[in-house]
C-alpha cells in the first residue's frame, strides 16, 4: 500500500497587492470601471488580465518567478472562483478557489500520473475525494487535512479491497478486507494490521478469533 504524503506543493503567495504602482494601464490604476492591463512586480513576476480600481478583478494570469502559473478568476486581489494552477514540476490543479486558496471541488493531476478528484479546504484535501494512483490502485472516501481519515474504500491493482474506517492514512477501526483469492476478513484493524475480534472467511471455511 502506498504511503500518503502531502501531494500538493506549497502554493506561493501572490507577491503583494496590486496597490498603486506597477500597472502599465492608467485605467487599471485609477479607473473605477473594469479594464485590462499588466501589473509587474520588481521581482519580475507579473499579472496579466482584468483589473478595477487598482485591484485584480475578473479573469487574469499570474506568472511566478518559480515557473508556476495561475490562470483564472480573481476578486479583490485574490483567486476567487474557478481557476487552474500549473506547477513548474508538471503538476496541475483545476477547480474552485476562495480567498486565494483551493476551496471546493477540484482536481489535482500530478506529473507522476496520480490524480485526486474531490473536495478541498484551505489548500488541503478535506471531505469526500478519490485518489487514482498511476499503478492502478485507488482510494475513494473521506479525507482530513491531506490524510485519509474517516470511512473509505481502498482498491489494489490485484483486486484486493478494504472497506472501512481510516485514521492518519492507515486502516484503523472496523473494516472488511477482501482478497482476490476469496479470503475475507471482517473485524478491527490497527495501523493496517488485524487487531482484536474478527471473522475470517476463506473458501468454505469460517474462523472466529480474537485478541
Amino acid at each position: 500500500m502506498k504511503k500518503f504524503l502531502l501531494l500538493l506543493s506549497l502554493l506561493p503567495a501572490v507577491p503583494g497587492f496590486a496597490a498603486d504602482a506597477g500597472w502599465d494601464n492608467r485605467d487599471c490604476r485609477f479607473g473605477t470601471a473594469q479594464s485590462s492591463g499588466t501589473f509587474t512586480w520588481p521581482s519580475g513576476e507579473r499579472y496579466v488580465g482584468q483589473c478595477q480600481a487598482g485591484k485584480f478583478e475578473g479573469q487574469g494570469t499570474v506568472y511566478f518567478s518559480s515557473g508556476d502559473r495561475y490562470s483564472g478568476q480573481w476578486r479583490n486581489d485574490q483567486q476567487n472562483g474557478q481557476g487552474e494552477y500549473f506547477f513548474a514540476n508538471g503538476d496541475q490543479y483545476q477547480g474552485a478557489w476562495r480567498d486565494g486558496k483551493q476551496n471546493g471541488q477540484g482536481t489535482l493531476v500530478q506529473a507522476n500520473g496520480d490524480r485526486y478528484v474531490g473536495n478541498w479546504s484551505n489548500n488541503r484535501k478535506n471531505g469526500q475525494g478519490t485518489l487514482y494512483f498511476a499503478n492502478g490502485e485507488r482510494y475513494a472516501g473521506q479525507w482530513s487535512n491531506d490524510q485519509i481519515a474517516g470511512r473509505g474504500t481502498y482498491t489494489w491493482a490485484d483486486g484486493d479491497t478494504y472497506v472501512g474506517q481510516w485514521r492518519g492514512g492507515k486502516q484503523n477501526g472496523q473494516g472488511v478486507l477482501t482478497r482476490s483469492n476469496g479470503e475475507r476478513y471482517e473485524g478491527t484493524f490497527r495501523d493496517n494490521a488485524r487487531q482484536g475480534q474478527g471473522t475470517l472467511n476463506w473458501a468454505r471455511r469460517r474462523l472466529l478469533f480474537g485478541g
